[in-house]
C-alpha cells in the first residue's frame, strides 16, 4: 500500500516544479511587453559580470557598469540583462559580450511603467522549450500513470500482472 504514494509524490513534485516554471514564464511574458527606451552607456566596452545570486547556485547576469535611461522626466539606472537569474558559462559570457558590443547602438531598455527603476536590457531570453515540456510530461504524467497502473494491477491479481503489460501474440 505504501507503493501507491511513490507515483503520487513524483506527480506532485513535477507539478510543483512545473508551476514554478509557469510562474516565471508568466512574469517574463509580462516583462517583454513593457515599454522601451534608449539607454545611455558609458564610454568603455560593454561586459557581462557574473555575480553570485542569493541561492548560491545561480549566477545573476549583469553589466559591469550601469546604463542610464530617461523616462517620466527622470533618470534611472540599471545593470540587468535578463528578467530572472540564469546560469552563464564562460563561453556564453564571451559570446554575450561580443553581441552586446556589436549591437550597442540598437539595444533598448525595457522598463516597468509603474516603477521604472525595475528595468532590463532587452537582449532576449529563451522560454520554456518543447524539450522541457516533454520531460515534464514524461516524468510528471506518463511515469506516474504507468506506476499507478502497475501497482493496481499487481495488487488485484499478481499472477496476471505481467501478461497485462506485455504484448503477446494472438497466435500463441
Amino acid at each position: 500500500m505504501v507503493y501507491i504514494f511513490f507515483p503520487l509524490i513524483l506527480f506532485g513534485l513535477v507539478f510543483w516544479r512545473f508551476r514554478q516554471r509557469y510562474n516565471a514564464e508568466f512574469i517574463r511574458q509580462r516583462q517583454i511587453t513593457w515599454p522601451e527606451a534608449k539607454p545611455a552607456f558609458g564610454v568603455g566596452e560593454l561586459r557581462v559580470r557574473k555575480e553570485r545570486g542569493e541561492e548560491k547556485k545561480y549566477y545573476v547576469s549583469e553589466l559591469d557598469e550601469n546604463y542610464h535611461l530617461y523616462t517620466h522626466g527622470q533618470r534611472f539606472t540599471g545593470k540587468r540583462l535578463l528578467p530572472e537569474a540564469v546560469m552563464i558559462k564562460e563561453g556564453e559570457q564571451l559570446a554575450i559580450n561580443q553581441a552586446l558590443n556589436d549591437k550597442r547602438e540598437t539595444l533598448m531598455v525595457k522598463f516597468n511603467p509603474d516603477d521604472p527603476s525595475d528595468n532590463m536590457l532587452s537582449v532576449g531570453h529563451p522560454g520554456l522549450g518543447w524539450s522541457k515540456v516533454l520531460v515534464y510530461a514524461l516524468f510528471g504524467v506518463l511515469i506516474p500513470v504507468f506506476m499507478l497502473y502497475s501497482i493496481f494491477a499487481w495488487m488485484t491479481d499478481p499472477s496476471s500482472w505481467w501478461s497485462t503489460i506485455v504484448f503477446q501474440s494472438p497466435a500463441l
